[in-house]
């Protein structure tokens, strides 16, 4: 799990992934794909298929790669900072946490405590909430090259136990890692359609990437691959997310009601494959929302695992979970590509 580890601790926030995109160039660059990059960031990668019939059908897999975080807008003549969110935060989960303040080329960084001075705990007000690096001086902020726009990210922990992996950025992180690990194992195949690794930028902010990234593909299916929360520890039980109840099977979400035809071909393939998954409804949302809208609209398939803590600093994860959603999304590849070559369709 080190290279997993490795992806999991880039810092990269909305807006500021290049290092993940240099991650996943090296990940790439010994395997038969080509990239190309959009304006707005996402990374595209192409698979070289022998197969050069134009009418072949393009699926893609889409992974987004940023993580929430926080942005510097004021630096305080006493050394603190001011600081704005990036993605959706939960602020009564961030006082008293420790931050990683980057310098403005992602080189070193310089711990910080998130503070509410003065503020009730149900009128939480970032724009007051102070960021403490133990500077005295704005001169120190400037001096460890910390300006108005550095990034603040969760602390780079990460570990694992018998049954779990805890860390930073697991959502989507890991999404991406299983979207990467997927490209691995088709690499030498030739498929019966053309297939391109999207992986996102901005989702957090918005579902940005995916928008621009997919327009141009045009593909006939996208398989959204990402990582939802549990609701567990807030008293909810099945279909809300149950860490080692097995990868989802996604029936609504704030964006997108899945079509029905969708959803039962996902359940007859995991029960003929005997794929352990979870019935799940959520109350956020995924690339899938927009990528749906998309022209005359398309196709999506939303695959992924549940955890715990989402979008703090230890998200956790159920091993099983990511072992049988990385079976299953494989499993789905060969299900397609087997239906493509009998029956000329997607899904049956």
């Amino acid at each position: 799990m080190e290279k997993l580890k490795e992806l999991l601790l880039i810092p990269g926030i909305s807006g500021y992934e290049n290092k993940v995109i240099e991650f996943l160039k090296k990940e790439f660059s010994n395997l038969k794909y080509k990239y190309t990059r959009d304006n707005l960031g996402s990374i595209i990668f192409t698979k070289d298929n022998s197969n050069k019939d134009s009418n072949l059908k393009r699926i893609v897999i889409d992974a987004h790669i940023d993580e929430v975080g926080f942005l510097i807008t004021e630096l305080n003549e006493n050394g603190t900072v001011v600081i704005e969110s990036v993605g959706g935060l939960n602020l009564k989960l961030m006082q008293g946490q420790v931050f990683e303040v980057w310098d403005t080329n992602f080189e070193n960084y310089n711990l910080a405590i998130l503070t509410f001075p003065n503020q009730q705990e149900k009128d939480l007000d970032l724009t007051k909430a102070i960021l403490d690096l133990g500077f005295r001086s704005k001169k120190d902020l400037l001096s460890s090259n910390i300006k108005i726009g550095s990034s603040v990210t969760f602390p780079s922990f990460y570990q694992e136990n018998k049954d779990s992996i805890l860390s930073k950025s697991i959502d989507n992180r890991l999404g991406a890692f299983i979207a990467l690990n997927l490209a691995k194992k088709l690499n030498e195949r030739d498929l019966n359609f053309n297939i391109n690794f999207v992986f996102s930028v901005q989702e957090e902010v918005g579902l940005r990437g995916s928008r621009t990234a997919v327009y141009d593909l045009n593909p006939d299916l996208v398989i959204v691959v990402d990582i939802s929360p549990s609701y567990e520890l807030e008293g909810k039980s099945s279909p809300y997310g149950l860490l080692g109840q097995g990868t989802m099977l996604r029936h609504k979400d704030v964006y997108t009601i899945y079509k029905k035809d969708v959803v039962i071909f996902l359940r007859n393939l995991f029960d003929e494959s005997k794929i352990k998954y979870q019935n799940y409804f959520s109350f956020g949302g995924t690339n899938a929302g927009i990528i749906q809208l998309i022209k005359d609209g398309i196709l999506v398939i939303p695959f992924g695992l549940v955890a715990r803590n989402i979008h703090t600093s230890l998200a956790i994860v159920d091993k099983k979970d990511l072992e049988e959603t990385e079976k299953g999304l494989e499993i789905l590849i060969n299900k397609i590509d087997q239906n493509l070559k009998t029956k000329g369709i997607l899904l049956n």
